[in-house]
């Protein structure tokens, strides 16, 4: 178990916006490396982020193939049992009935993506099913 100077235990600490903050691998592997998960929360969102939101200049926001590649490197490097995955509906034009792709875009196209682009069902069952049980388990 890995705890900061502070005494936390990293190993029940989500890093959310993973990507979209950080877009760098080799950054990317060096906060892995603390043991927190890690996880990339804006699956359906592409293109950048609006500057009401943020306060930087720009951020650019990946499409989910750039996501699920980032994954796979995540998963090579060997962090497979830290990255979980999601996606933001906090805006009702992402709902299905508004035209966006609603809240099961990750069961219905990006786990259908993943497969295609080499990811194992045992994978895709850890990161969607194992990593949340483990992280969510306060026993």
């Amino acid at each position: 178990m890995t705890r900061t100077h502070a005494g936390v235990d990293l190993s029940r600490v989500i890093i959310s916006h993973f990507r979209t903050r950080i877009s760098e691998h080799s950054e990317r592997c060096k906060v892995a490396k603390t043991g927190c998960y890690i996880e990339d929360d804006v699956f359906g969102w592409e293109g950048h982020a609006p500057l009401s939101l943020f306060q930087e200049d720009f951020i650019d926001v990946p499409n989910d193939t750039q996501r699920i590649y980032d994954i796979m490197r995540l998963i090579n490097e060997g962090y497979l049992n830290q990255i979980l995955v999601s996606q933001d509906i906090c805006f009702k034009a992402w709902r299905v009935r508004y035209g966006g792709w609603g809240f099961a875009h990750i069961l219905n196209y990006v786990v259908p993506m993943m497969l295609q682009r080499g990811m194992t069902k045992e994978q895709i069952n850890t990161i969607l099913v194992e990593n949340p049980k483990r992280m969510l388990c306060f026993v």
